[in-house]
């Protein structure tokens, strides 16, 4: 275990974090010679629930090693090993060590965290110095295309692991991310009339003993609006894997309220929730105070054939539902992104034709798989969800909404966009407009 402040901060923390019952997904990248194999590029990523797909992988090339584990349940005691053992630099996967290289020592690296950051999972990178020597990538393209399953080449496989080549250039890394045993489910929490209604979800094994959630009430009522409501939460049996706990705390005359979960010394969760009953939506009053009756709007939804201008408003009436919206410039991207309050990402593509449907789908499925991979190489567990917004009306579309829905995408017609428009006068909360939007794909 190597004697440095970083190091020893994380595994204290994964010793309170992790319980027997923890599922280990181990994805990497390694170089190999006719002496040695080189570990490059690797993800340890622990969860409380096993994984929902079969992606064990295992390549073996002349120059390259690659592939992914999952177990789908470890004892704490195994799961803290693989840890020390990797934050010696060392990893083992198919019945082999793979070691980064260094030059002295390991270098360990925390993420930032700021008032910005809502959802703080462990995480921990080790550095090992840049490898010796290079491979021909280009040189085992026709090898991952002959292998089982196949991959069209490096670039291919990278992306579907969500990791990076080996480049003479870049440091060697050893990435953690490590998800709570227990967290706030926002999609079933609430604040209406004065009581803030809290849902929890929690490992069967985890310490609950360690769970402090703090709440702070706006406007508040001085200190009395800040309080620790850890005592009030009732845990229940044990349903599907997890335990659910349920609190409820009194806020009188509260328009919103600020969660603040922490397990042990470690924050894992802060979320806003906001009365639609009470708070202003200052959105609205913004956007009508320059486009009177949103006639600009309206015309940009419903009426203007520039595809360019439909874009630009749909994003403005995503703004107007609390989403926070950004029309992309670059052609080989999504027409808009967006960001939920709690940093889910939503990747859109907008259409007016119907004859557009079939290609805006299979950009959406390949750039959501494409960030996906991204995001959990970079150790960030952010749920990222397609959908498509055609001003059609949805009958217009009937022959296509099984294949969006088959491909996991939601379809927002013109009947939704109307209704967007109307609940845009009142407050709403984008996290329950996103949630009642997947829950249509399991109907």
């Amino acid at each position: 275990m190597p004697e440095n402040p970083n190091a020893a901060s994380f595994i204290a923390r994964c010793e309170n974090w992790l319980c027997d019952g923890y599922s280990v997904d181990i994805r990497y990248i390694a170089t190999r010679t006719p002496t040695e194999r080189t570990l490059f590029d690797a993800i340890i990523v622990l969860n409380p629930l096993p994984p929902t797909t079969d992606n064990r992988l295992s390549l073996s090339l002349s120059t390259l090693l690659a592939g992914q584990e999952q177990i789908p349940s470890m004892r704490k005691e195994q799961i803290l090993a693989i840890v020390r053992k990797a934050l010696d630099g060392t990893i083992t996967v198919n019945g082999q060590d793979l070691t980064l290289p260094k030059d002295v020592s390991y270098q360990y690296q925390s993420p930032g965290m700021d008032q910005n950051t809502w959802f703080m999972p462990l995480a921990l990178q080790v550095h090992g110095s840049a490898p010796s020597a290079t491979i021909d990538l280009s040189s085992i393209d026709t090898a991952l295309r002959a292998a089982t399953p196949p991959f069209d080449g490096t670039e291919d496989l990278r992306a579907w692991l969500g990791m990076r080549l080996p480049d003479a250039g870049s440091l060697s890394t050893i990435a953690f991310a490590i998800n709570p045993p227990v967290d706030i489910r926002v999609d079933h929490s609430s604040l209406s009339g004065g009581v803030l209604r809290l849902v929890l979800h929690a490992h069967p094994n985890a310490d609950r003993s360690q769970v402090s959630v703090a709440v702070r009430a706006v406007p508040g009522d001085g200190l009395l609006g800040r309080v620790q409501v850890a005592d009030k939460i009732v845990w229940g049996g044990v349903t599907e894997g997890r335990i659910e706990g349920r609190a409820e705390v009194t806020l009188p005359n509260a328009t919103g309220a600020l969660a603040m979960l922490l397990i042990g010394a470690a924050t894992v969760r802060r979320n806003w929730f906001l009365d639609p009953a009470k708070a202003p939506n200052h959105r609205f009053a913004a956007v009508q105070q320059f486009d009177t009756d949103l006639r600009m709007l309206k015309r940009g939804l419903f009426e203007d054939t520039d595809s360019t201008r439909f874009e630009i408003a749909v994003a403005s009436l995503l703004f107007l539902l609390g989403f926070s919206p950004a029309v992309q410039l670059e052609t080989n991207s999504p027409d808009v992104i967006v960001a939920t309050p709690v940093g889910r990402l939503v990747l859109i593509e907008c259409t007016t034709r119907i004859a557009d449907v079939p290609a805006k789908i299979g950009k959406l499925v390949d750039r959501r798989e494409a960030l996906l991979r991204t995001l959990r190489g970079n150790n960030q567990a952010t749920e990222v969800v397609a959908a498509l917004v055609c001003r059609l009306p949805r009958d217009q579309i009937a022959a296509q909404v099984e294949t969006i829905k088959g491909m996991r995408i939601v379809l927002a017609a013109a009947e939704d966009i109307t209704d967007g428009l109307n609940r845009a006068r009142l407050p709403v909360d984008p996290e329950d407009i996103l949630t009642q939007a997947l829950r249509t794909l399991d109907d």
